[in-house]
């Protein structure tokens, strides 16, 4: 969907309906960023000791991309029931 997103929210839809909200990133420094174009989204893959996966999803993209962040980054985290 396109709500709380920034324009362009190219291929919105939210045909799956899971509504994510665009947190943006907030680094091991505090420091936020990306608030209402991003939303990045923990995966359960660890890179190595210092580094996760994610999944980012953007304003100016309709596929989730897969991202590396460092463990000290703060992303959201989707709870899904089994």
């Amino acid at each position: 969907d396109t709500d709380h997103w920034d324009n362009p929210n190219t291929g919105a839809t939210n045909e799956s309906g899971f509504t994510a909200r665009p947190a943006g990133l907030v680094d091991a420094g505090l420091v936020s960023s990306e608030i209402g174009s991003s939303a990045y989204f923990w995966t359960s893959t660890q890179s190595n000791a210092s580094n996760a996966n994610a999944k980012k999803l953007s304003k100016n993209n309709d596929n989730a991309a897969s991202v590396t962040q460092s463990k000290a980054d703060h992303c959201s985290v989707r709870c899904k029931k089994n």
